[in-house]
């Protein structure tokens, strides 16, 4: 399997330097005319936004931004905990209000069982009021310095909400703050700012999540959610046939029960994957990016991966004639692949690497023009900018022909195979390519 995979990329490698993706720089528009009016995207306001569902550490997000002249800052923001036991239930069994797919309205949903939603209790806002507390609790201490690591990645980002990364520990409460921030923005741009927003679990629509080919049996997998007054409405889970494209997996009477069984686990188990008995991995490759589109608010047209979260390595069987070993490792994260180091090792001395080595370094600088640490950051980059982590779509870099073939091969092999099994216990040995 592996040297069938290998010969395959073999003339994707060679073509490599010549039929790369090239993506052009988008033109630079030409500044407005003094004699031109200046035209503001946003309505100048204060802009409130905050949750009535519970996080999964019991605490509420809320978020107060200002805006002048397209200038946006962030007055408030954090996480409240509930702090009355009948807070929590009235919020609980608060009845869903209506909810737009612009959310343009305010929502309220759950954070506990569905079951729950028709009560005909209390809202929150006639609960009794809590007493005057002393300083912030201890889930609140928690959330404050994850909202402090979130706004560091916001402002990382220079505001561009696209670029964040989920921060570790607080994932939900970044995805959330995304979507208050969406949500705030959307508001301002109608200059609507009246009252405060109130938002739902999840954002309104109907969402898809399709991977990005076929499978080896011939089928593309796919998973469609409906998500209405914040709140999933139905799942759906089943596959296109590469051959008859109007074909369904769950066409198959018994697979339509294996698939609809697998759609229900997740329901019954509140929409966590991590509790799910009916595990299915494709199910949550396609699940896992779609829901957090749901609670960001992001697109509702999905690419998944199937590529499975963890660090991988692969290195060479044997050392090139020049002494060296290649090997590279990547680290996959929410379908987003990093390398985290590609070096090599020499025969004489496994502790000596090609990046360190001085020497080496130089004389390959004086015969190519460029430096292996050079060629080792550019082909990081490149990887980055293609589409699905194609390596057939990565130049080689100028001078680093061989480091960018071995790159190719070895970041190739890792992805269409253990990459997608999830199988990083040991690094993955790869062949050397035969020269013609």
């Amino acid at each position: 399997m592996k040297r069938w995979i290998a010969w395959m990329l073999v003339s994707a490698l060679a073509l490599g330097g010549l039929s790369g993706c090239k993506k052009e720089k988008p033109k630079e528009e030409e500044p407005p005319s003094s004699s031109e009016p200046v035209v503001l995207r946003y309505v100048d306001g204060e802009y409130s936004v905050r949750y009535d569902v519970i996080a999964s550490d019991r605490t509420l997000d809320y978020l107060t931004i200002s805006i002048a002249s397209d200038q946006i800052e962030i007055v408030d923001y954090g996480m409240k905990e509930l702090e009355l036991e009948a807070d929590l239930s009235a919020l609980v069994s608060r009845p869903v209000e209506e909810e737009s797919s612009s959310e343009s309205s305010a929502a309220a949903s759950e954070a506990l069982p569905v079951e729950s939603s028709q009560s005909d209790a209390p809202s929150a806002s006639s609960a009794p009021s809590a007493p005057e507390r002393v300083g912030p609790t201890e889930s609140e201490q928690l959330a404050e310095a994850s909202a402090k690591k979130i706004l560091a990645e916001y402002q990382d980002c220079k505001g561009d909400l696209e670029l964040m990364e989920p921060v570790e520990g607080a994932e939900e409460h970044t995805y959330r703050f995304i979507r208050m921030m969406r949500t705030a923005l959307e508001f301002a741009e109608s200059g609507d700012s009246s009252s405060e927003i109130v938002l739902g679990r999840y954002a309104d629509g109907k969402y898809e999540s399709i991977m990005p080919d076929f499978n080896q049996d011939g089928w593309k997998e796919f998973a469609r959610a409906t998500v209405i007054n914040g709140l999933i409405d139905s799942v759906e889970y089943n596959a296109i046939n590469e051959e008859d494209r109007n074909k369904r997996i769950a066409d198959d009477p018994i697979k339509m029960l294996e698939y609809n069984e697998i759609s229900q686990n997740f329901i019954d188990n509140g929409e966590e994957l991590a509790q799910m008995t009916a595990k299915d991995e494709t199910f949550e490759k396609l699940m896992r990016p779609m829901l957090v589109s749901m609670l960001s608010g992001g697109e509702k047209q999905i690419t998944a991966s199937r590529l499975t979260d963890g660090e991988y390595t692969a290195i060479f069987e044997d050392f090139d004639e020049f002494g060296w070993k290649d090997f590279v490792t990547l680290q996959i994260r929410n379908g987003k692949v990093t390398v985290k180091e590609f070096d090599a090792i020499h025969k004489d001395d496994e502790t000596r690497t090609k990046s360190m080595d001085t020497q080496q370094s130089q004389q390959m600088k004086e015969r190519t023009g460029i430096t292996f640490f050079d060629a080792v950051q550019e082909l990081t980059k490149r990887l980055a900018r293609s589409s699905q982590h194609k390596v057939t779509e990565v130049d080689n870099v100028a001078g680093a022909t061989i480091s960018s073939n071995n790159f190719k091969l070895l970041v190739g092999q890792l992805l269409a195979t253990v990459a997608i099994d999830g199988n990083s216990e040991k690094p993955l040995v790869v062949e050397r390519l035969e020269d013609d």
